[in-house]
């Protein structure tokens, strides 16, 4: 009956990392969802794929995000069936092990 919804443009943030803490739950839970423009690496692993972005001198990036906030079952329906529309006939893909072109 509650949810949240994180929209970006895949133009400026091509990448989206998922991850969570998984320590005893007692020490609490925590998730991350961060669209990016590489991956929560080691700035060195993250250049040799690539994925730095530098600006020149007086060169600025925009990035834009959306945040959404649903407080009833008929909210939280409705935005599940935009992102349905979205997704067309497209399915995740799961990775059980991080990727080596992924992390370091």
């Amino acid at each position: 009956t509650r949810g949240v919804s994180v929209g970006f443009k895949l133009e400026q943030l091509p990448l989206f990392t998922l991850w969570k803490n998984t320590a005893p739950s007692a020490d609490g839970y925590v998730v991350g969802l961060e669209p990016g423009i590489n991956f929560p690496n080691t700035r060195s692993f993250e250049a040799e794929k690539g994925r730095v972005k530098k600006l020149a001198i007086g060169e600025t990036a925009r990035f834009e995000l959306e945040l959404g906030f649903y407080n009833s079952a008929a909210e939280v329906q409705a935005i599940e069936e935009q992102i349905r529309s979205l997704q067309g006939t497209t399915k995740p893909e799961l990775h059980k092990q991080p990727l080596a072109d992924w992390c370091s």
